[in-house]
């Protein structure tokens, strides 16, 4: 009987929040939600479960901020100097980086903007951070044969 009156009040507020109008419209919303998210939900799950991006994403960027001092953080960074030439990436530029130093092997431009990710409709590969540098060659877009299905673990420290 004790425990029957201590549930008294979770049972009256379930049976206000059931009875809400309010309560169907918001759950009409939810379903309206996940239906519109689903393709991309679809498309950005294997980013996490297979490649592990967004956690190595977090564990990395949150060190950005870690070296500081009493007045505060800094933000860890370097400079990397861009290799000089015809269309560097240092500079405005009439097309992309392909060499043009004779002797240089330095001044080729490496993109994806698009890479791998295990997704629906791509190779089972996690490209990005795992495309093989290609010295002397410019490469814009996927590199050509499979990169491995997954990236470090990541995992809670002992």
């Amino acid at each position: 009987m004790a425990f029957n009156n201590r549930l008294k009040p979770t049972f009256e507020a379930l049976e206000r929040f059931a009875e809400d109008p309010l309560v169907s419209l918001g759950v009409r919303d939810l379903q309206s939600t996940a239906t519109v998210l689903a393709p991309t939900i679809a498309h950005l799950t294997p980013v996490q479960t297979v490649c592990n991006y967004a956690t190595l994403w977090f564990r990395n960027v949150s060190s950005l901020l870690s070296v500081g001092d009493a007045n505060g953080t800094t933000q860890r960074f370097i400079i990397i100097a861009t290799p000089q030439g015809p269309n560097n990436e240092g500079g405005p530029s009439s097309a992309p980086a392909n060499g043009g130093v004779p002797g240089k092997q330095d001044n080729y431009l490496h993109t994806n903007p698009y890479p791998h990710t295990a997704s629906p409709g791509q190779p089972k590969e996690c490209e990005a951070g795992n495309e093989p540098f290609a010295v002397g060659k410019q490469v814009i877009g996927n590199t050509p044969g499979t990169q491995p299905a997954k990236t470090e673990t990541t995992k809670p420290q002992q």
